[in-house]
């Protein structure tokens, strides 16, 4: 749930005084209306002094020592009383919480958000002045905004996958490849490489490894490893690829957009999307149905056209079958990557994932799956951002 950013700003420059940084820190942003949100300013040093007319002492802080003095001032932005987003024009910040930090530098308060559903609010962390002209400098973070939503949306807006034939055949794709890759991301590729039998492992990371998985950037799949392998049977090895570069998706995509987690849920249920957050009254929210739109799984009867399989008619495949145990069983994404690792260095033919008896194709087959579930920013259902069930 932790998962928010920091945005600091090195303070103003007083004659003599400590300079310091701040940032602000919110326990789980989206927030749904109703919970609690632990906000939290952090204060520190940033190694220099600001200089007067006489000079700088010399003898300053090492950058990144906490600050424990003084008070760290949790502030909102608010516009005629009534709190506003980042960047509202007029709007002032208005103290909410102080108090002393802590040994890391760090002062926290809760924040309810009961009946603000749908609003988004700015905060910012500020450290005042401390102990005259040789104190600590005045500092504030940038503001940082708090969405509150009405309810947790199991697909998030914005998120999006890619296909192994996005990556190995898309000039797209292809070019965006080296720029998902890092140090760990390539010893793991080199690693499913080596076990499926690919020639001339490890590969160097930011040339040589794009490469191979792509071929020449460009129209055509130019015998690149991705979207299917050299060779029969290695398309476990592409889609365990192309999960790894989805699980990147981070270190390109626009502001807004969501890459997909490995801590997500793969996922058989109807669920709803409850896109807008929340969505207009004159929008009705999308049902998705696995079943209807991942043939995979299962066929059913849907004699209402309304996308969601009528009662009593779904007939599900032996993968169908597998997914719901594996849903029942609250499996993630990572659950199944860590089990096609497993696969693949055991040389066996099947492995247990939560209870379940997968064979290589069936792994194939969920990975791709995965892979597919936000295709290019288009939901199936199959992966949500929690257990749905």
């Amino acid at each position: 749930m932790v998962m928010m950013g920091w945005v600091i700003n090195i303070s103003s420059a007083w004659a003599h005084k400590n300079n310091t940084k701040a940032w602000i820190w919110f326990s789980n942003n989206p927030a749904v209306d109703g919970t609690l949100v632990t906000i939290r300013g952090t204060v520190v040093y940033d190694g220099t002094q600001s200089s007067g007319s006489s000079g700088s002492h010399g003898n300053y802080p090492i950058d990144g020592t906490p600050i424990t003095s003084g008070l760290i001032q949790i502030e909102q932005l608010r516009l005629n009383g009534n709190p506003v987003a980042c960047g509202t024009t007029g709007a002032a910040y208005v103290n909410i919480a102080q108090g002393t930090p802590d040994a890391n530098g760090r002062f926290s308060t809760t924040f309810p958000t009961t009946g603000l559903g749908g609003q988004t609010i700015g905060f910012r962390a500020h450290h005042p002045a401390t102990a005259g002209s040789h104190g600590d400098s005045e500092t504030k973070s940038d503001c940082f905004n708090l969405q509150i939503i009405w309810a947790l949306d199991p697909l998030p807006d914005g998120t999006a996958s890619y296909t192994q034939g996005f990556y190995g055949a898309s000039p797209i794709g292809e070019a965006v490849v080296a720029y998902l890759m890092d140090e760990t991301t390539c010893a793991r590729i080199n690693y499913i490489l080596e076990k499926v039998g690919a020639a001339g492992t490890p590969y160097e990371c930011y040339s040589n490894l794009p490469l191979l998985l792509t071929g020449t950037v460009g129209p055509g799949r130019d015998n690149g490893f991705l979207p299917s392998g050299f060779l029969p049977g290695q398309n476990i090895a592409a889609q365990m690829i192309t999960l790894l570069l989805n699980l990147n998706l981070a270190y390109v995509l626009p502001d807004g957009a969501i890459p997909m987690y490995g801590s997500h849920y793969i996922n058989i249920d109807v669920v709803e999307d409850l896109f807008g957050d929340p969505p207009l009254s004159s929008v009705p929210p999308t049902y998705v149905d696995p079943v209807l739109n991942i043939p995979e799984l299962g066929t059913c009867a849907d004699l209402n056209t309304d996308k969601v399989c009528d009662p009593g008619t779904v007939l599900l495949t032996t993968l169908g079958s597998k997914i719901t145990e594996l849903d029942d069983a609250g499996t993630t994404v990572q659950n199944i990557l860590d089990g096609a690792y497993s696969l693949l260095a055991s040389g066996d033919t099947t492995v247990v994932v939560n209870g379940v008896i997968l064979t290589r194709g069936d792994l194939t087959q969920i990975l791709g799956l995965i892979n597919e579930s936000y295709d290019e920013g288009v939901a199936t259902g199959f992966v949500t951002a929690f257990d749905a069930d």
